[in-house]
């Protein structure tokens, strides 16, 4: 099977990289400990001298370690979670709505990097962004399972009546080969939608619905042409601090060639970078649904709780053939707002006057 050979080359490879690595990281560790505690014999022996005893000496020492690595550890770690994960936020500079067929929660959490360009334009109704992801070149030799993909992707909302939007998103995304998996994919959606998002009693009120219409070509299977589509609302209703959000899909499946494999390689979440909720039956049309109830005092001026609660109904995983979740799950979530400490700061200093540079 070519999938499973170059899968294991491709492992062994970086075991034993690994394997190197970590045992040149040893012998460097040891070299730097057996230097440091030479250089300290003197101590030591004074410490004997005016009566310490040996645990006292280790527990010393034990200390020390602790400090020494928790202060250097974590700074380190922090700077290269950063430099692993990328500097650029998909979900921070990403502002347009992307439901859940679009990008799943775990996909924006774990690879949360963008490698390309955004463009945004914004007035006093419209707001649009169009940006391109660059997700990886054709593999090589020493890399044979990579495929060449990127995703080009386009939002935004139109103010075009009073309390009344008209939204749009959608996905150009190109799944191509790999030297050693010569499939071609096109996986593309559209997302348009009308919501109402009054002003008035409620905190937040925002009832939406829309369509997904979807384009997907297998093109090593005789050019297999799929167009799943279905109907997706959302319902947010928000007062004191307390938030209802439902998100309803009732359609087709939208991954169909989710387990398709031509060379033992299936398609899977490389294809499909959405929530596997919405890979639904593929006999007939079926549902999902996403209720989240969320909590969300202000604690002080620059520190809010968030408390959700998430229930995830749907068609049962057993019958869809793939790790879908069911059930209900929980999350806590603190935000500092920085910017009050500063506006804070700043209003308990006195107020300078300067003339000609020098303070009056």
């Amino acid at each position: 099977n070519i999938y499973i050979s170059a899968h294991k080359d491709q492992l062994t490879s970086a075991i034993v990289v690994a394997a190197v690595i970590m045992i040149i990281s040893l012998i460097e560790m040891y070299l730097i400990l057996r230097s440091s505690f030479l250089s300290r014999i003197k101590e030591v022996g004074t410490l004997r001298a005016i009566g310490l005893k040996k645990g006292d000496i280790y527990g010393m020492f034990t200390g020390e370690i602790l400090v020494i690595s928790l202060i250097t550890a974590v700074p380190g770690i922090a700077i290269m979670y950063l430099a692993i994960s990328g500097l650029v936020r998909t979900t921070y500079y990403l502002e347009g709505v992307y439901i859940g067929p679009f990008f799943d929660d775990d996909l924006i959490f774990y690879d949360n990097n963008m490698e390309g360009f955004l463009v945004k334009y914004r007035n006093k109704r419209l707001y649009a962004e169009f940006g391109l992801d660059w997700m990886g070149k054709l593999g090589t030799e020493a890399e044979p399972l990579r495929r060449e993909r990127f995703q080009a992707l386009c939002t935004g909302l139109w103010n075009f009546a009073g309390d009344f939007n008209l939204g749009w998103a959608g996905s150009f995304y190109h799944f191509a080969t790999s030297p050693t998996l010569p499939e071609v994919v096109d996986n593309h959606m559209f997302n348009p939608w009308v919501e109402w998002n009054p002003s008035g009693y409620f905190d937040e009120l925002k009832l939406g619905a829309g369509v997904l219409l979807t384009y997907q070509c297998d093109r090593i299977d005789n050019m297999n042409l799929k167009t799943p589509m279905g109907f997706y609302s959302q319902q947010l209703i928000g007062k004191w601090h307390f938030f209802i959000d439902n998100h309803f899909y009732y359609g087709d499946d939208l991954m169909p060639f989710f387990s398709t494999s031509h060379f033992g390689a299936p398609y899977g979440e490389e294809l499909y970078r959405g929530d596997l909720g919405f890979h639904t039956l593929r006999d007939h049309a079926s549902w999902a649904d996403y209720l989240t109830l969320r909590y969300e005092p202000r604690l002080t001026k620059w520190l809010n709780l968030e408390l959700f609660l998430t229930f995830h109904f749907g068609e049962p995983a057993e019958q869809l053939g793939c790790p879908v979740f069911r059930g209900w799950q929980q999350a806590i979530a603190l935000h500092f707002n920085l910017d009050e400490i500063r506006d804070e700061f700043r209003k308990q200093k006195p107020e300078r006057h300067y003339r000609y540079g020098i303070d009056l």
